[in-house]
């Protein structure tokens, strides 16, 4: 018969392997966690850092459609004196803004390296933020793009050109000195802003 002392060197041993057996479990399923985790993490081999943050600018630009004014027009136009501008006046609802917009943005990649800026206006309503944004991302515009102030819309147009009529599109070409050069009311190709533009360009 197995006395008190027995029983209780038995149970012992017994609770230390069941407690061994316990680290042993987890000790596993904890470097099977570390393992799984690794396998979900990028490739090291992925897209270089100056990728992604080039990536990360351009959706920077494409979400920030913040608005504009006239006294924050005539700031941002002052602060691009040295480069010619095109300022174009458009909305999501007009479709020969909407067919325009495409050559605009590739008019401002082909001629950026020689002082272009691109400044768009959408002229929608700010509740209709999103569609402006979902428009400028399908298109991949990352020239700056701005949404114009309800509660000051005399401001801006005044600001811009005191004899624009309000026809959408418009496009404004200012020369290297802040001066406006050009009106173009309407849709234009491309070639047809490159040709308006060399005078300015060169």
């Amino acid at each position: 018969m197995i006395n008190n002392c027995e029983t209780y060197r038995i149970q012992r041993q017994t609770w230390r392997s069941a407690w061994r057996a316990a680290l042993l479990i987890a000790f596993l399923c904890s470097m099977a966690g570390r393992a799984l985790a690794q396998d979900s993490e990028p490739d090291a081999t992925g897209p270089p850092a100056e990728s992604a943050s080039a990536a990360t600018t351009s959706a920077s630009r494409v979400a920030a459609v913040p608005l504009i004014d006239g006294k924050r027009f005539h700031e941002l136009l002052n602060r691009m004196k040295g480069k010619v501008v095109v300022v174009n006046m458009w909305a999501t609802w007009c479709v020969p803004c909407r067919q325009e917009f495409p050559g605009l943005v590739e008019l401002y990649h082909n001629y950026k390296t020689k002082g272009l800026e691109v400044i768009a206006i959408a002229n929608d309503d700010v509740q209709n933020l999103d569609d402006v944004k979902d428009f400028i991302k399908t298109n991949k515009a990352d020239f700056k793009t701005f949404i114009a102030d309800p509660k000051d819309l005399g401001g801006l147009h005044e600001a811009v050109s005191p004899h624009w009529t309000g026809g959408l599109p418009s496009s404004f070409l200012f020369d290297r000195d802040g001066e406006l050069k050009k009106t173009v009311m309407g849709g234009r190709s491309l070639q047809e802003f490159e040709e308006l533009l060399k005078p300015l360009l060169r």
